[in-house]
């Protein structure tokens, strides 16, 4: 889902005060007054790292520096009309002459201006840099793009953006490849970076007048005659109109979520052209508020706030700014890093927004083994010494928009080898007796882990403190166990040689053991009588019966006497006072 930009419109007017400019949008302010008569016919602006603020004064033949609060810091008169406007890392200034056919260096503080810096050859309307810090001119009636080095001088490119065809602005890509808006041929050309033009890379509408490139190489161009925007993609499929714009779009822009900024300046407006992604084939345009006629240059910032600057040649410029909460351009996937020395560093990766950044810069610059890439902003290599933590400032450059993120490097000492000693090599155990083991002392690089090459049947080994410890519970011949330290910078080994016997048998053990048996085997035969005596039972149980039956047979002869009886042998007389009981 699209975000929603949430506009804040504020502004300082150091002159006069607020001026309210209303719009079913928005109020817009002035950030900052340009009243002197050589701050007249404000033209083109740009910013630095800082966030402060270069505008050209194209009638008044000055360039003028503005802080982040808006005041105007100075104003240098040049000799010429300066009009294409760009600063380096350094910020340094660099400005097109255009009657001149010049490039003019300017010095951060203002006070040094170098009017012949480069030649360009004719009036130039545009200037970028590559990563290399090289220098591109659009030469419109030249019909010619020109490069110089970073040193100035004479050019050392010339490319032909076709016939006629009236190159007025350029833009640059993250792989450094330069487009033109060609106002009179309608197209647009593409110098690659190895050097190579086409001249037709895209049809536009009618006089594109502003250009622009997103993260995925996706060119964007105003055109002035016909109040629209066309969309060229990478596979060179062009898109007009790509969206609908109030009267006389001259400047356009992205800021860091994708979304397009036009500078209308017959209409004398700003508009917004949303798009749900970088591969849309049509925008949706929101005229955000009403300036005035006249404006003629925008610049966006690394969070998305516009600056607009108003072309007057007699009455007081203004500069606007449109406060805008949107992401930076670019982050860092990692913010610091701890690498021992020796090692190569992981670094980071540049993540980009929708803004392309054509060129990165570091401060300070690295060394101890490492380097930077100017095109992919990234530190790389394997530190060559240790090093306190160290900050680097990493700065992308999206079209004069410059942006910062930092990285944090901490190089430490390589760590020593793994070494140790045990506090016994060898150890012989009586089976079930618990183990003396051995424990591990480290004499050298810290050790990360400890192995074994097998753990004796009962004991148990700590892979953190190297030792072995518990009760052999298994009778075993002399082993030999191996012990392997660990750590980052390799391995090293110990042994350990176990011998687990069987328990011991004495003389006195002998008499006991004998004497148990004695024990044993008596009580042994005694159960055994017991059962044969338990088993004649029942026998016993028979004689009885068989008894008492002839006993019954010989003592049949019954007498009595009251309650009492007794048996006699038969023919037997009864005892005194019994009778005889037939």
């Amino acid at each position: 889902m699209q975000k929603r930009c949430r506009l804040i419109l504020v502004g300082i007017l150091l002159a006069s005060g607020l001026v309210n400019l209303q719009s079913a949008q928005a109020q817009v302010v002035n950030f900052a007054s340009l009243g002197d008569v050589n701050q007249r016919g404000s033209l083109q602006l740009t910013l630095d790292s800082s966030g402060n603020i270069y505008v050209t004064n194209f009638v008044g033949g000055s360039v003028s520096k503005i802080n982040s609060s808006g005041v105007v810091i100075w104003t240098k008169v040049i000799a010429g009309r300066p009009r294409a406007i760009i600063t380096d890392e350094l910020g340094n200034i660099f400005v097109t002459l255009w009657d001149e056919g010049k490039i003019a260096k300017i010095s951060p503080d203002g006070n040094t201006v170098d009017s012949n810096f480069a030649t360009t050859g004719g009036p130039s309307n545009a200037i970028v840099r590559d990563s290399s810090r090289n220098f591109y001119t659009a030469n419109q009636t030249l019909n010619t793009v020109t490069k110089f080095a970073s040193t100035g001088g004479a050019s050392i490119g010339s490319y032909s953006t076709g016939a006629n065809s009236s190159p007025r602005s350029l833009t640059i890509d993250s792989a450094g490849n330069i487009y033109t808006a060609n106002y009179i041929s309608n197209t647009v050309s593409k110098i690659t970076s190895a050097g190579s033009i086409t001249e037709n890379y895209g049809a536009t509408g009618l006089n594109p007048e502003g250009i622009t490139v997103d993260s995925s190489g996706n060119v964007y161009t105003t055109n002035r005659g016909s109040s629209n925007v066309t969309k060229i993609f990478p596979d060179r499929t062009a898109i007009t109109p790509f969206a609908t714009t109030p009267s006389g779009p001259i400047a356009i822009d992205l800021d860091p979520e994708g979304n397009l900024y036009t500078a209308n300046t017959i209409a004398g407006n700003i508009s917004k052209i949303v798009q749900s992604n970088l591969s849309a084939v049509s925008g949706t345009s929101i005229t955000m508020g009403n300036i005035s006629n006249g404006i003629n240059g925008m610049a966006i910032d690394s969070t998305g706030n516009l600056y607009i600057s108003n072309y007057q040649t007699s009455n007081q410029n203004s500069i606007y700014k449109i406060i805008n909460t949107s992401s930076s351009a670019f982050s860092l996937s990692s913010s610091s890093e701890s690498v021992t020395l020796g090692s190569a560093i992981a670094g980071y990766n540049v993540n980009t927004s929708a803004l392309a950044i054509s060129s990165f810069s570091i401060s300070p610059a690295v060394d101890n083994g490492l380097s930077f890439s100017a095109s992919t902003g990234r530190i790389t290599g394997t530190p060559l010494a240790t090093a306190t933590a160290v900050t680097y400032t990493i700065t992308g450059n999206s079209r004069s928009v410059w942006v910062s993120q930092t990285f944090t490097l901490t190089v430490t000492a390589a760590l020593a080898a793994p070494a140790f000693t045990l506090s016994t090599s060898t150890e012989s155990r009586t089976v079930n007796t618990a183990a003396t083991g051995f424990t591990a002392n480290s004499t050298g690089g810290a050790i990360a882990s400890f192995a074994i090459s097998a753990t004796p049947p009962g004991m148990s080994f700590n892979t953190t403190t190297g030792a072995l410890t518990g009760t052999p519970n298994t009778v075993a011949a002399a082993t030999t166990y191996t012990i392997t330290a660990t750590n980052a910078s390799g391995n090293v080994t110990q042994t350990f040689t176990l011998t687990v016997t069987a328990a011991l048998v004495t003389a006195d053990n002998s008499v006991a053991q004998a004497a148990a048996q004695a024990e044993a085997a008596r009580k042994a035969r005694e159960q055994q009588e017991l059962i044969d005596i338990l088993a004649l039972i029942p026998k016993i149980g028979e004689l009885t019966l068989s008894l008492g039956e002839t006993t019954k047979s010989l003592y049949s002869t019954k007498c009595v006497k009251g309650k009492s009886t007794k048996y006699v042998k038969n023919g037997a007389k009864c005892p005194k006072g019994f009778v005889r009981k037939k």
